[in-house]
């Protein structure tokens, strides 16, 4: 398929997804109100937090590698599966333990681990979704991805029609995650790679090495995506997460079109670095420059509606939430220039260098965070997102320039030598 086609296809099911979980937690919002969706939204960023440390690196260093040799697609899913299952039980322990430590009750406590249980789910899926991009079959990933969720709204709004409450609600997440996990594997054996588990830990041991650098990158990133919610819950009511919680929701469904973009050309721009071809500085410069015309045409959109969207999907109850979805709003051309430059520099083999910022990125969002939340709540940890990625931006932006230039300097010599 062509590059047009991929994006067409990767954004039209990306943004169906991306409705159907904005009314899915709108709906959950709506039915639980803001308290108790409030603990769902803390318990959701919580496992989010670990997503990572379930998948340390070795999806997008799949995606990367596959894309340049097919050949090991079914070794690299293997290897995840097993790592995915092996780490599990450290992992559950540490989450109980924490979770016990912050929360007061057994049921909140409960949800918690359910949560992270159906983290862990979804987790398993994204052992094959490298594979799918990889192959560039984004007609299958749109399958999958359509699937999971528009398969949990229908469960979340059946929950809430029933009365089930709460727990009715995170039962809606274990079942629906069981399932897809089934969907998507069967797919995968049957279009692309057969799923299996692999004995040979020495071989696991060296794939977790060589993604520890991504990986840790990726762990950073997600403190850093749910820090905000967790330091708000920790400093303020239980409804102000919820107020945070529904206007970062809206904030996230935006974010998606960069995600689009950046996995429709990460494994072109993979190619295009390992053969060393010349048209890697036009194929990065012209998804950047898309990305900052749709981050813009977001802005202006949110700051148009945010009032009218925040009171029809989420109720009266959540007005305080439009004042912070259009500060947010400020931060999201800045935030598709950075996840763009950073799934760039996975593409070029410089995942230590934005390891580096991304920690430097996480102690200044965290500094502010603590500054402003105390004040300001909500719109203090806004404020610190904007900020932050401002500051992130900036920062790949230089790196990436001389990574260019240096990238053509190479070209230039391998040619002179071939003359």
């Amino acid at each position: 398929m062509g590059l047009r086609t991929n994006i067409v296809i990767q954004g039209s099911a990306t943004a169906v997804a991306a409705i159907a979980l904005f009314a899915l937690h709108a709906t959950a919002g709506r039915y639980l109100g803001a308290e108790e969706y409030g603990l769902l939204a803390f318990c959701i960023a919580f496992a989010g937090m670990f997503v990572p440390v379930f998948d340390p690196g070795i999806s997008e260093l799949a995606v990367r590698e596959v894309a340049r040799d097919r050949s090991i697609a079914s070794d690299y899913v293997a290897q995840a599966y097993t790592f995915k299952i092996v780490a599990a039980p450290l992992l559950f322990l540490t989450a109980s333990i924490i979770l016990y430590l912050m929360l007061d009750s057994r049921v909140e406590i409960a949800i918690g681990i359910a949560m992270f249980f159906s983290m862990w789910l979804n987790s398993l899926k994204g052992a094959l979704w490298p594979i799918f991009i990889a192959y560039e079959r984004f007609d299958l990933y749109a399958r999958v991805l359509i699937f999971e969720r528009i398969g949990l709204l229908l469960m979340v709004v059946i929950v809430s029609l029933l009365g089930l409450g709460l727990l009715g609600v995170v039962g809606a997440f274990l079942v629906w995650r069981t399932a897809d996990l089934v969907y998507t594997t069967r797919l995968c054996n049957r279009k692309l790679v057969k799923v299996a588990y692999s004995a040979d830990l020495s071989s696991i041991k060296t794939l977790i090495i060589h993604a520890l650098p991504i990986g840790a990158f990726q762990i950073t990133s997600g403190i850093y995506n749910y820090l905000d919610t967790i330091m708000i819950g920790s400093m303020r009511p239980a409804i102000e997460v919820g107020w945070y919680s529904a206007a970062y929701r809206l904030y996230e469904g935006f974010f998606l079109a960069s995600v689009v973009v950046a996995s429709v050309l990460m494994p072109r721009l993979s190619r295009a670095y390992a053969q060393r071809l010349p048209t890697l500085t036009s194929l990065g410069a012209k998804g950047l420059a898309l990305l900052i015309v749709l981050g813009l045409a977001c802005t202006v959109g949110i700051w148009l509606f945010a009032n009218q969207v925040i009171l029809l999907f989420y109720g009266q109850e959540f007005y305080a939430s439009s004042e912070t979805l259009c500060v947010l709003s400020y931060g999201l051309p800045l935030a598709f220039i950075v996840h763009f430059l950073q799934t760039l520099l996975i593409s070029i083999d410089r995942p230590n260098q934005i390891l580096v910022l991304a920690l430097i990125g996480l102690l200044f969002n965290a500094a502010l965070n603590l500054y402003l939340i105390p004040r300001h709540g909500q719109l203090g940890a806004a404020w610190a997102t904007v900020a932050s990625t401002l500051f992130l931006a900036l920062c790949l932006f230089i790196v990436v320039i001389e990574a260019a230039r240096e990238y053509h300097r190479h070209i230039e010599r391998n040619a002179i030598q071939a003359r």
